[in-house]
């Protein structure tokens, strides 16, 4: 995009043209970000649900005054002809009033009952789309909602298993869902299984997803483009969920183990359990299903409960993962630096990645953390062990 941000230029400045932006990206803040980082003068509208129905990106569109598309597939090559072309004859669609955020609200209410009569899973995707894109912030859950019904008339409905998969990665970062992004890699899979030629579907599971399956780093650009909007003067847009490891983690061409193996720091389980009265501990693995003797991403992810903080003043997290014989395992890193303050509560991820041996089966692999918590603000500090499972489905090829 900042090719074509340079390239347009002029035509923006003088009047002749006009861009408008669309971006099927999970998070918003993000492409703000990355927006007042390349200092773009144009509106982008967010479509994390892909429904324009997009099957590949980047896709440049030219319509001209009276609101017609004349280039579907245009290019840098053909847009100084769009722009020298003759006027439209058409009658200008220029004046004709949007409907405001009210008006799109109740369309969406109205979707909802139409729905609900006509018992049809296109009509529940609809009522979904409405409610998510145009509602407010308690419309989310019943955006899940009128997706889970949707699905229900049709199963194997791939763009109702995408949404579905957007709608509980939102519950995750907005709500505080602790298994909602399990539930949302497990719905991105299934869409991917049920269209693997699509596109955004295929990114979403990369952005989350092992180094050998990644085309680049999704996000690694974030600390510089904050290093350059800071040293301008500005202060970066804020962003709601940082990037975990895996998505600013760049691709590899071949596995790489972890260079030797740690001792177990418990090995006769004599650190006390938590049993998660203190701390919840939730794991997501992405893909949710490969082919034996494949990698995946497994991320661990620890939320302290209402009351709870972290101790900072002591050693921080210690993941812990136990390996049968012929698997294989990356260093297990974090995404979240520990705090200078001596407690704190944010919620902290863990991640790495597994080779699993060929002729790998279903099953569960056990691992545990060892942590230091505190009941309560400048309460009772503690030691704790948090066991937790890592569920791990193969799928083999038909033959």
């Amino acid at each position: 995009m900042p090719v074509w941000h340079a390239r347009t230029k002029g035509a923006r400045q003088a009047g002749q043209l006009q861009v408008v932006g669309i971006i099927q990206e999970q998070h918003p803040d993000r492409c703000r970000l990355y927006a007042q980082w390349q200092q773009f003068d144009w509106p982008i509208l967010h479509d994390p649900i892909n429904a324009i129905g997009a099957r590949a990106v980047p896709m440049f569109v030219a319509i001209d005054e009276a609101g017609i598309v004349v280039d579907s597939v245009l290019s840098l090559d053909r847009l100084d002809a769009f722009l020298s072309r003759p006027p439209a004859t058409a009658e200008s669609a220029v004046g004709i009033r949007p409907p405001s955020r009210e008006q799109l609200y109740a369309q969406g209410e109205a979707m909802w009952d139409s729905a609900a009569a006509k018992k049809s899973a296109e009509a529940w995707m609809q009522a979904g789309d409405a409610l998510l894109l145009w509602g407010k912030p308690a419309d989310l859950d019943r955006a899940w909602v009128a997706y889970q019904r949707g699905l229900e008339l049709a199963p194997d409905h791939a763009p109702l298993q995408f949404r579905l998969g957007v709608a509980h990665r939102m519950r995750f970062d907005l709500l505080d869902d602790p298994d909602a992004f399990a539930q949302a890699a497990a719905a991105w899979n299934r869409a991917l299984e049920l269209d693997p030629n699509h596109y955004i579907y295929r990114r979403r599971i990369q952005q989350y997803g092992p180094r050998l399956m990644k085309p680049y780093p999704f996000y690694d650009w974030i600390q510089q483009a904050r290093a350059e909007i800071r040293a301008r003067g500005e202060t970066p847009v804020p962003l709601v969920a940082e990037p975990t490891g895996a998505e600013v983690a760049s691709p590899q061409t071949s596995w790489t183990a972890a260079p030797a193996a740690r001792e177990n720091p418990d090995p006769q389980g004599r650190i006390d359990r938590d049993g998660g009265t203190l701390v919840q501990a939730r794991v997501v693995v992405v893909p949710a299903t490969i082919p034996p003797g494949s990698t995946t991403r497994i991320h661990v992810i620890l939320r302290p409960k209402a009351g709870v903080f972290w101790n900072n003043e002591v050693d921080p997290p210690v993941v812990w993962i136990d390996l049968p014989a012929g698997w294989e395992a990356t260093e297990i890193e974090t995404s979240t630096p520990v705090p200078s303050q001596a407690e704190t509560r944010e919620v902290r991820s863990y991640d790495f990645e597994l080779k699993t041996p060929p002729a790998a089966t279903d099953r569960t692999l056990s691992g545990f953390a060892l942590i230091y918590i505190c009941e309560n603000r400048g309460g009772q500090c503690l030691f704790r062990r948090i066991d937790f499972e890592i569920p791990l489905r193969f799928v083999t090829a038909e033959k």
